[in-house]
């Protein structure tokens, strides 16, 4: 079942940090792909460091966006998430086995314009992915979604088409009642806890890309599936670019495809020489 929150973030035990600003004994959750203005992470122990393309992030981590900046980041287990201008999110938990592939990802929505892409725990777990937020928690089951919980509004969510067209299902809850959606472009609004979310209706494309639009350039495209819309003139993140990688997921399709095709070339030469052979001896014995 899905856990329906009964207050706006968790709070986390302080840490110690090291002079670069990274908390003493923990380890990354992920890391920032794309970036562009100002962008700010406040750590467990309550320092504020500005986030550069490449720069780790940690669980407990608020991530928070000026008026000019933007984001996306990459997790663990390729989930990626992308913020717009003046957002904030806390990174409440990252739990991943990448043996098993399981685990799970919390985390806390408090402001801005959003998407999110599931990554493997969700795969092996369709309630391992969760979103809070001040009027109700997400359930992220395998594919795209939109949260837009800027200015004083209704929190809108939006189900998206991945790049393949594969559209999975989210389920929006609190304490009013459910809805789920699993159709693409469907959208419910949210006005605050107590009230259930609003019918859902299917949102034209051009809308709804107009109104994600400062989170869909930031999406960190890293397993082939994100779907920015169009809105990205690159392949792959900046973080790939300026570090001269290729999208990592092609290059292991790739790889696996030379590795495929030489096993092939091998297994068709031995073949050959064993019909030349065979050949040979035929006349011999002839």
């Amino acid at each position: 079942p899905l856990r329906v929150p009964d207050r706006r973030c968790q709070r986390h035990r302080p840490e110690s940090a090291d002079d670069d600003g990274s908390p003493e004994g923990l380890k990354p959750i992920g890391n920032v792909e794309n970036l562009s203005g100002h962008v700010f992470a406040v750590r467990t122990d309550g320092s504020r460091v500005e986030l550069h393309v490449g720069d780790p992030v940690y669980q407990g981590d608020i991530v928070e966006s000026t008026h000019d900046g933007s984001v996306g980041v990459l997790l663990a287990d390729q989930t990626t998430f992308s913020m717009g201008n003046d957002g904030r999110i806390v990174l409440d938990e990252m739990v991943y086995d990448p043996s098993t592939q399981s685990g799970s990802v919390g985390l806390s929505v408090m402001q801005g314009v959003f998407t999110f892409v599931s990554g493997q725990v969700a795969k092996t777990d369709p309630d391992a992915m969760t979103l809070d937020t001040p009027v109700a928690t997400i359930g992220i089951r395998g594919t795209q979604v939109g949260i837009d919980l800027s200015g004083h509004k209704p929190m809108g969510v939006t189900l998206m088409e991945e790049k393949d067209g594969f559209v999975g299902e989210v389920v929006v809850a609190n304490a009013g009642g459910v809805k789920v959606m699993n159709s693409a472009n469907q959208s419910t609004s949210v006005a605050n806890f107590q009230s259930a979310p609003s019918q859902i209706r299917v949102m034209n494309v051009n809308d709804m890309v107009a109104k994600y639009a400062t989170a869909l350039q930031q999406l960190p495209k890293i397993h082939g599936n994100q779907n920015d819309f169009g809105l990205q003139h690159r392949e792959g993140t900046q973080h790939q670019e300026e570090t001269g990688q290729k999208p990592k997921v092609l290059d292991e399709e790739v790889k696996k495809l030379d590795e495929g095709k030489d096993a092939k070339d091998a297994k068709d030469g031995k073949e050959h020489a064993k019909d030349g052979k065979d050949a040979k001896d035929g006349k011999e014995h002839a």
